[in-house]
């Protein structure tokens, strides 16, 4: 995502803590809102560079920016409300039945990092 200048928010346990990171500098305007609803969270983590987003040991990416076409993944009934408003939609092959009936499509298994893998095949 660095490499094509989509900024994330990571978030990762460091030194044992959950924290979240972003590069301050490069806030997107639905970033900075997202982050002004947070003031005082503990796991806040500014950061200037973004080599320090790799720190840690990292659990979950998201990215609040403007988009032009939304692609979801998913495994949980809780998310069939963001797969119907997807364009493309990736159930993992161990998610919920109901899930994968809507998907676009079904991917590997969430245990073989099957979202990361995608990714990589397809906007590496």
């Amino acid at each position: 995502m660095v490499r094509r200048q989509i900024y994330p928010i990571v978030y990762s346990f460091i030194d044992g803590q959950e924290k979240f990171s972003f590069v301050d500098k490069l806030n997107t305007t639905g970033m900075q809102k997202f982050i002004d609803t947070r003031k005082g969270d503990k796991r806040i983590r500014r950061i200037e560079a973004c080599e320090q987003l790799y720190e840690g040991d990292c659990f979950y990416i998201t990215c609040i920016y403007h988009c032009e076409r939304l692609i979801a993944f998913g495994d949980g009934r809780n998310d069939i409300d963001l797969f119907e408003i997807a364009d493309e939609a990736y159930a993992v092959s161990n998610a919920d039945e109901n899930l994968k009936k809507i998907a676009t499509g079904v991917i590997g298994d969430n245990n073989e990092d099957a979202v990361a893998k995608w990714l990589l095949n397809n906007f590496a």
